[in-house]
């Protein structure tokens, strides 16, 4: 979405600005539907990866807790099999198990920023264009 806008959104931007003040003049409820049609369009493109990338955080999250459940039921089967609990292996097999949700946690955690920055960013940018279109 970074390439988007700092590459691709500029010329979109462009062009849409372009072709408004090219229109001709007419009945304003014409311009305002061509406005609200213009808005819609770019903001879906600028919207496009948003939701998906929200998507795939909850699914990394829910990957790691995966992990996590996976390793102590490992750690469990063991004890049974054997029928003692070492301390010194079950230390290990739950550090291994912690590995996962960190892990997650810690992608997940960067993903929500930059989701959110680019959620932010789609509104401010939304509200930029409808106020040049406006103006124009």
């Amino acid at each position: 979405r970074y390439w988007y806008f700092l590459f691709v959104h500029p010329d979109v931007l462009e062009n849409v600005l372009r072709i408004w003040r090219r229109r001709a003049s007419g009945p304003a409820f014409l311009a305002r539907r061509a406005r609200r049609h213009i808005l819609t369009e770019v903001g879906a493109q600028m919207g496009q990866s948003v939701t998906l990338i929200r998507s795939l955080l909850a699914v990394i999250f829910l990957l790691g807790l995966l992990g996590s459940l996976t390793g102590l039921m490992q750690v469990l089967g063991a004890m049974t099999l054997t029928g003692s609990a070492g301390t010194r292996a079950l230390a290990h097999g739950i550090a291994a198990s912690a590995i996962p949700v960190v892990t997650a946690l810690a992608v997940v955690a960067t993903g929500v920023f930059f989701n959110q920055e680019l959620a932010q960013r789609v509104v401010r940018e939304t509200r930029l264009l409808r106020d040049q279109l406006r103006r124009s």
